[in-house]
């Protein structure tokens, strides 16, 4: 729970960092950074030596390369559709938030385990790792096949899971949220499996000019997901789901020292990146470790995974070093896994969903120019259980005739900043006489329901002067 406290601190502080604050974010990365990660990498590469035995595997626990057929074909297999959700870059304490959120909507149970994610943990592998195949293999181009099929594209790995089950479809999340309702269903019409690949977190911190927006794309990717879930629940009429990632990563705030970098072995590598290295023979290699997993083969020669112990980067040249994946850190190589079971029917029980509110800002309640500016707020976020609501806005006097014009406000901010929620209106009163001493009353009413949800009392005063909209 400390990446997620580390993550949840940074996002915080990086929506408006303030001076007063700054002693507080030093002590945060020092604790991080010197006492955690250290710490954690430390006893985790002892344990790894230990347990490990060289192939890279645990006992007990199941590998990302086990997931098909421990848990997808089990569901396709017994007759029932399946959806896979698979975010680049998920790690482990962002699916624990996942699981959450969605417990929270109730509309349905989710539980998360965990899996041991392939090495090297990067895309390439932990993609490949996730689809049917019996065994994993690199080509002379470098290139991960699945049982000697392709797996880079989109549309490779569509052909991957047609061999499976022919009934199948592997998409882009964006094509999704892009459908309406009836092409999605259209999409996904007949269909046995269908695999979702959604890409947020990768896509920043995997880019130096970016990478210091992770955790914006850490909060923003569980957003993205949730509401794919959703789509998946009431669109699609889904019932199962799994949520999983190719690999984790590692990420720490302040510029990395020469001590949290080492410099690369001469160990005949033909690929290497600042987290690992891959080659065909096994060399020693002080300050490293190697493993050859079973899982992984090559036409050239068994393959060797070099990696760093603990959370030490490789010395590459360029920036982009803080946000890293590919080695064996717990945070890189723990992955998620959600299974989400859509109740429904008499299993359920009645989901409430209940509209946002919007009420008025402004503390002053008495008008004193024609032209008066109002400010409201939309109380809670529209998501886990609230949906829009539509309001019209006016002034009436006391036996409801109008006297202003009409403003409209459609709550539906999804954001979880007080500010975004927020709107401004300009009301303007008809020509008339005016009594300082009686009510008017402002009104709030859904245009709905056509419910009155808020009834303000006002005053009335245009015989004093000000500068102020009250």
């Amino acid at each position: 729970m400390v990446d997620y406290y580390y993550r949840k601190f940074y996002w915080c502080y990086d929506q408006q960092p303030v001076e007063i604050l700054k002693p507080i974010q030093d002590m945060v990365e020092n604790l991080y950074s010197n006492w955690f990660l250290d710490s954690l990498g430390t006893a985790w590469s002892s344990s790894l030596a230990g347990e490990a035995e060289g192939h890279w595997r645990i006992p007990g626990i199941n590998g990302q390369q086990d997931f098909y057929k421990n848990h997808v074909d089990k569901v396709v297999g017994s007759g029932h559709r399946c959806f896979v959700i698979i975010s680049d870059a998920l790690r482990y304490e962002v699916g624990l938030e996942i699981t959450e959120r969605l417990n929270a909507e109730k509309g349905g149970k989710a539980a998360i385990q965990s899996m041991l994610g392939v090495l090297p943990s990067t895309t390439r592998y932990g993609m490949a790792a996730l689809l049917p195949h019996q065994q994993l293999s690199l080509n002379d181009k470098g290139q991960v096949m699945a049982d000697g099929m392709k797996t880079d594209s989109l549309a490779e790995r569509d052909a991957v899971l047609k061999t499976k089950w022919a009934e199948s479809l592997a998409i882009d999340y964006h094509s999704i949220i892009a459908a309406t309702q009836d092409e999605r269903r259209e999409m996904v019409k007949g269909r046995k499996m269908v695999y979702i690949y959604h890409n947020c977190i990768d896509a920043v911190g995997d880019k130096a000019a970016t990478e210091i927006k992770v955790f914006d794309a850490a909060h923003q990717a569980i957003e993205e997901i949730l509401r794919l879930v959703r789509i998946i629940r009431d669109d699609l009429s889904g019932v199962n789901i799994f949520i999983t990632a190719d690999h984790g990563f590692i990420y720490k705030r302040d510029p990395l020292l020469e001590s949290d970098k080492i410099k690369k072995e001469t160990v005949g590598a033909f690929e290497e990146k600042r987290r690992y290295m891959l080659g065909y023979q096994e060399k020693e290699a002080g300050g490293l470790m190697t493993f050859k997993p079973k899982y992984l083969h090559s036409d050239e020669g068994p393959l060797v995974v070099y990696v760093p112990k603990g959370t030490i980067r490789f010395k590459v040249p360029g920036p982009g070093a803080n946000y890293v994946h590919g080695g064996a850190a717990l945070q890189e190589v723990v992955v998620p896994l959600i299974n989400f079971r859509v109740v429904r029917g008499s299993q359920a029980k009645k989901i409430k969903e209940h509209k946002v509110k919007v009420k008025l800002v402004n503390e002053s309640r008495k008008i004193t120019n024609s032209l008066f500016t109002l400010e409201f707020f939309q109380t809670e976020k529209v998501g886990g259980g609230y949906i829009p609501c539509t309001v019209d806005i006016y002034l009436t006097d006391e036996e409801g005739q109008v006297l202003s014009n009409q403003e409209t406000i459609i709550a539906d901010r999804q954001s979880d900043k007080p500010d975004e929620r927020t709107f401004k209106l300009k009301l303007t009163l008809k020509t008339g006489n005016y009594d300082k001493n009686k009510d008017y009353y402002l009104i709030i009413k859904d245009t709905e329901t056509k419910l009155n949800e808020g009834k303000i009392p006002f005053k009335i005063n245009l015989a004093i002067s000000s500068d102020f909209d009250f």
